[in-house]
């Protein structure tokens, strides 16, 4: 965890900042990611993502990932846009709003060089649309993914994702 910069410190949270590489990609060992998530970062490296991890003391439960707009897989974000997500918190930490606190530290504090920021939501995770909406992210659309992994926007009741675009006010 030394590889990690402290970006954000009270008495009960702190928030470090993580920089990916192809031999590690998370700074924490929070939970375990799978081989379709490994890809989705491993191609997500192409074009700059960072971590941001949450503490309680010492102790990892949660974190909020950042990549930078542009990809060919995310046709709606600009190289000068940011999409977040994926966001987690440890179960054990939910119902906190631990989530929302990490993604508007992340959007409005530490990420200030961006347009807009979009977050993508499978429909049926509410928890993380509630995040969203209560960051102040605006529905955009709904997102269905291609046979080649792209998220092409969608009419509303189309998709089995939504997207949402958040507004930078701090520029």
């Amino acid at each position: 965890m030394s590889q990690m910069k402290l970006k954000y410190e009270d008495d009960n949270y702190s928030i470090k900042l993580f920089f990916p590489s192809v031999f590690k990609l998370f700074g924490g060992n929070l939970r375990p990611i799978n081989l379709h998530e490994a890809l989705r970062f491993y191609w997500a490296l192409i074009y700059g993502y960072r971590v941001y991890h949450l503490f309680a003391n010492e102790e990892e439960i949660g974190y909020c990932v950042i990549q930078n707009g542009g990809s060919v897989r995310y046709p709606f974000a600009t190289k000068q846009d940011i999409i977040v997500g994926p966001y987690f918190i440890k179960p054990s930490y939910r119902c906190k709003k631990l989530s929302i606190f990490l993604v508007n530290k992340c959007i409005k504090e530490f990420e200030t060089q961006y347009r807009f920021a979009f977050d993508f939501i499978q429909k049926n995770n509410i928890a993380s649309i509630k995040t969203t909406e209560a960051c102040n992210f605006e529905y955009l659309c709904d997102g269905k993914y291609t046979n080649l992994r792209v998220l092409k926007p969608k009419k509303k009741g189309l998709g089995d994702y939504v997207i949402y675009r958040y507004t930078n006010t701090v520029k």
